[in-house]
């Protein structure tokens, strides 16, 4: 609400019936009084109860408090303009509406952001809790599977392959659901580069080789043109691409075939992957719900084949991402055909395309020699011992440190070759304690290499590890060869 006032010898000469309105007054209740009886002046250039003298300047700008007639307080914006004949124009503006939605809005933001820190320590907290029991189950499910405490019996070791299936599955659905959470809340960052796509379309297939065998599926896989390469994360189109295959595997009979083609001759300006399957098929008119996290298209299937529908929301998020989209082709019994398009990007950065990620090798280029001495600082006993069964089953020579606090004294005694340290224990963390090896005068603890093994898996945690200064950094649950594979890499390093 704004009004206007004629303002003479400082006193209300005239009001507008807006400027009343304001006052819970009529024009002639305000007519004759002094105007700044009107208003508490609460303008920072002046006194709190100073006005400014109006016989000295021809125009001033303000903030004030009004008083209505009912007892009400407004804030308000004021406007003196000196007219040419000398009487004071007086615009009033009522901003508290304005300034209540302000506060209303800053309130709001307040919210969101609390709920946004609330979000992200619950997904932290979540994805540790869970990660770690999950270390130990996949761990121990290797180090049976291994023979590392003999070996075990065909039906022990199919039910060993079944525990360790379940808990990979498991965690698939914990990134699936971790990974859709930060994209809803902004927190994944694409890290884009010029890619060769045929090594992301071979990762992917060795991803789904058991599944598929075990179901005595064909699978085909073909990039056109071969060199074909396109900018984008190579991580996260991977990760699109197994999602797509592993729906393809489960929802295809046995004797069924699922193929990969990723096409650049299309357009010039994208990359076009496509996932067919001979599988059931979908109904046209459940297209759209599909690709909605937590929906399947039919809750018989859903039943029969498993999975919580979270894969198709992930893979059209991070298409998104990318600039892309997806849509899928199929009918009732007659397969069905997702199409990923993604724009092909910049690829003037580099002449030769990085590849993309695949998968570590089976063997590291460089085995440890035996009795290479390594220290477990883990305060989990199962994990710990597990560490310690596998690399000593290796030839290594390991130490397990539950205590956090006596670890740097038994290093020092130790004098390990490669650290292995877990980051979120009491006391002291990973991260204090790699600062302390690095600050300890000991010169084999100021430079040895130091592994993270940790169940911290949220954006940033990885540059937080190696910028306290460890040498490399792996998520819980991990495969012990990777972490082996690791260990000879920093190993190799540091000669």
């Amino acid at each position: 609400m704004e009004g206007l006032a004629i303002i003479r010898d400082d006193r209300v000469a005239y009001a507008s019936r807006a400027f009343a309105a304001m006052f819970a007054a009529s024009e002639a209740d305000l007519g004759g009084l002094p105007w700044t009886d009107l208003f508490t002046p609460s303008s920072p250039d002046y006194g709190r109860y100073a006005w400014p003298d109006l016989a000295s300047i021809t125009r001033w700008d303000g903030k004030a408090r009004g008083h209505a007639r009912d007892g009400r307080l407004f804030e308000a914006d004021l406007h003196l303009v000196k007219s040419p004949g000398g009487d004071w124009i007086l615009h009033a503006v009522n901003i508290t509406a304005e300034q209540a939605e302000a506060r209303e809005l800053a309130r709001r933001s307040a919210e969101l952001e609390r709920a946004t820190r609330m979000k992200t320590h619950f997904l932290a907290s979540m994805s540790h809790e869970l990660r770690t029991p999950l270390a130990g189950i996949l761990g121990l499910s290797e180090v049976l599977r291994e023979g590392i405490y003999g070996e075990l019996q065909p039906k022990q070791l199919e039910a060993v392959r079944a525990v360790e299936d379940s808990g990979r599955h498991l965690l698939g659905m914990i990134n699936d659901i971790i990974d859709l959470t930060k994209i809803e809340a902004d927190q994944v960052v694409l890290a884009r580069k010029p890619t060769a796509l045929s090594t992301i379309a071979d990762a992917a297939m060795r991803m789904i080789k058991s599944p598929a065998s075990k179901k005595c599926i064909q699978t085909r896989c073909s990039v056109q043109p071969p060199d074909l390469a396109a900018d984008l994360d190579p991580a996260r189109f991977k990760q699109i691409l197994v999602n797509l295959l592993d729906n393809a595997i489960k929802f295809t009979p046995v004797g069924g075939t699922v193929s990969l083609t990723i096409d650049g001759t299309r357009d010039a300006d994208t990359v076009v992957a496509d996932v067919q399957d001979s599988g059931c098929g979908i109904d046209s008119a459940d297209f759209r719900r599909i690709f909605l996290p937590f929906e399947q298209s039919d809750q018989q299937l859903a039943r029969a084949y498993g999975g919580a529908g979270l894969g198709l929301p992930l893979v059209l998020r991070l298409a998104e991402l990318h600039g892309g989209g997806v849509s899928v082709s199929s009918s009732r019994g007659h397969g069905s055909t997702f199409t990923v398009t993604l724009p092909r990007g910049d690829l003037s950065a580099t002449t030769t395309p990085a590849a993309g990620t695949g998968d570590l090798p089976d063997t590291p280029s460089a085995p440890l020699p035996a009795g290479t001495r390594i220290a477990v600082i883990e305060d989990n006993p199962v994990t710990s011992k597990l560490l310690c069964d596998f690399l000593n089953g290796r030839g290594c020579r390991c130490e397990a440190m539950l205590d956090s606090q006596k670890a740097l004294e038994a290093c020092r005694i130790f004098q390990p070759e490669l650290v292995l340290m877990d980051i979120q224990m009491p006391v002291i963390d990973g991260f204090e304690l790699a600062g302390l090896f690095r600050a300890s005068g000991d010169p084999t603890l100021a430079s040895v290499p130091v592994i993270a093994l940790t169940a911290l898996a949220m954006p940033g945690d990885r540059e937080h590890c190696l910028a306290s200064g460890m040498n490399d950094y792996l998520a819980k649950p991990f495969r012990l060869h990777d972490v082996y594979h690791a260990l000879a890499r920093a190993l190799a390093a540091q000669a």
